[in-house]
């Protein structure tokens, strides 16, 4: 464990000189990146900050919190890639500092607090999310902020004041989440806090946890923006607000279904090099083999893998929150030095070797990212022989911890800057709209056919007009108009453009494929 800062300063720095190196030089990729700048773009536009909007209409899917952030980064100079991931990368930095008072609350060691901060900025797929423009970070903040109010509550001290400012605390970190990804932050919290309850088997922790002024602070707060917008938006804004994307998406989600084994499934993959550590905590709790501290981080692992298991919309970004617990509970089992523990670290050790691999295979699933094969191959070598190195450590019965970590900051440091240099042109709608700009400087919409970008508005700064079919694609044309479609859609508006001179632009967007028609007759020499 010597050393330890500078392993954790390493890791950190890893992400950050992949958010130097990716952020400055790439665009927001489609659709989810795209839409929620998009979604800011129109309040700023609009000047209506309290009701969300996209394509004009009321935009009801997520909560408003981080869209405002965006937006208010965008109203100081920031471009909108900086805009929108400088909220995220700050959630993931905070996350990093709250777990070392999070820990400490609950019975580890400053060394152990360390080495979890080293985990979780290790993790590559944690890691990777910091620097991708979604607000689930900034929920996995909130959730750390609960936890640590929790975690407090649970201490023996009588002092009033402290144990009314945690429990202020636990209910304000609630009503952010709540702003931030919808009620889905109150289950996790409270569901966490109810568990935590009945495995210290005392009722003055949940006395302290659901009794004051707490609940209903965080209802004044989220109610402070949701009663005004559901004024400004009518009834059937809060409806689908409150009862279809929040109860409706737990209970029969309309996206993202996926059978109940998803999780259990995707889980040992997306938190390698770490899981083995964190699989073998969860199962000595089980098994009440364990300390106080190592069940109580196994519980709150536990309770955001179970209840997203139990919704029927999955995806494996909605796992987030339980990486923090889930570090500190692969510390302390590494700190405790267990048998068990020394094993799977070899484990671990495959697994960094395993990520390494698909690091260098995925530029020839994903053909977006072949022009970086050379690239992610040498990376992904490096990562896998820090892997085998780490491997021969633990069979030597030396501490591989350190390696393993040096090993899952290469993803975030090297990988990720390349994935998205090279993915920029297939996934972002960037050098579409600069096309489009470039063909009709003048245009004050852009039109359609078959196609819905969010980055065509986002980087047009026009709103997209689409095109019923072939006539009103001829009568474009005809006009001087310049049209994007889909390829596939190309054969559809054939017949109608009969008799018309016009050319094809091509776009390197992949996902669909796109193509621009523009009239050779009205717009030459572009």
């Amino acid at each position: 464990m010597r050393g330890l800062a500078w392993w954790v300063g390493l890791a950190v720095g890893g992400v950050l000189v992949g958010a130097l190196a990716s952020v400055p030089v790439r665009h927001l990729t489609e659709p989810d990146e795209a839409r929620y700048a998009e979604v800011a773009r129109e309040m700023i536009v609009s000047g209506d900050w309290l009701v969300p909007h996209l394509g004009g209409v009321p935009y009801p899917h997520k909560p408003p919190l981080y869209l405002w952030l965006v937006a208010l980064l965008r109203t100081v100079g920031c471009h909108w890639t900086a805009a929108a991931i400088l909220p995220v990368l700050l959630a993931f930095l905070l996350t990093l500092v709250l777990s070392i008072p999070l820990g400490r609350r609950l019975g580890l060691s400053r060394e152990e607090c360390l080495l979890a901060v080293l985990i979780l900025a290790s993790t590559p797929f944690f890691s990777a999310f910091a620097l991708i423009a979604r607000m689930d970070m900034l929920l996995v903040l909130s959730h750390a902020a609960a936890l640590l109010a929790l975690a407090s509550l649970l201490s023996e001290t009588s002092d009033a004041r402290f144990l009314r400012h945690h429990h202020l605390l636990f209910w304000v970190a609630v009503a952010v989440g709540i702003l931030i990804k919808g009620p889905v932050a109150l289950a996790l919290a409270g569901l966490t806090a109810l568990l935590w309850g009945g495995l210290e088997r005392g009722r003055g922790f949940l006395g302290r946890v659901f009794r004051g002024w707490g609940p209903l602070l965080a209802v004044a707060i989220v109610l402070a923006w949701l009663l005004p917008a559901a004024l400004a938006s009518g009834g059937a804004y809060l409806e689908e607000v409150v009862l279809r994307q929040s109860v409706g998406r737990l209970s029969q989600s309309f996206a993202h279904r996926q059978p109940f084994f998803y999780h259990l499934v995707t889980y040992p993959f997306t938190g390698l090099p770490w899981t083995p550590v964190i699989l073998l905590g969860l199962y000595l709790a089980a098994r009440r083999r364990s300390d106080r501290a190592v069940r109580l981080l196994a519980g709150a692992v536990a309770v955001v893998l179970i209840f997203f298991s139990l919704v029927s919309g999955k995806i494996v970004i909605y796992l987030l929150p339980l990486f923090p617990p889930a570090a500190l509970l692969a510390a302390r089992l590494i700190a405790q030095g267990t048998a068990r523990a020394r094993w799977v670290g070899v484990l671990a050790a495959a697994g960094l070797v395993l990520f390494g691999v698909g690091t260098a295979v995925v530029p020839h699933v994903r053909q977006e990212l072949a022009g970086g094969a050379a690239d992610l191959l040498l990376v992904g070598v490096l990562v896998s022989l820090v892997g085998v190195l780490a491997g021969v450590q633990v069979l030597r019965r030396s501490s591989a911890w350190p390696l393993v970590a040096m090993g899952g900051a290469l993803f975030p440091a090297l990988a990720l800057p390349v994935l998205t240099f090279h993915a920029d042109p297939a996934l972002s709608a960037y050098a579409v709209s600069a096309q489009l700009v470039q063909l009709e400087p003048e245009a004050e919409d852009v039109l359609t056919v078959d196609v819905d970008l969010f980055g065509l508005p986002l980087y047009t700064n026009r709103p997209l007009r689409a095109l019923a079919g072939g006539e009103e694609v001829r009568g474009s044309l005809a006009a001087g108009r310049v049209v994007v479609l889909r390829r596939s859609s190309r054969r559809v508006v054939d017949a109608a453009l009969a008799g018309l001179s016009v050319a094809e632009v091509p776009c390197r967007f992949a996902r669909p494929p796109l193509l621009i028609l523009r009239p050779t007759t009205t717009v030459q020499g572009r």
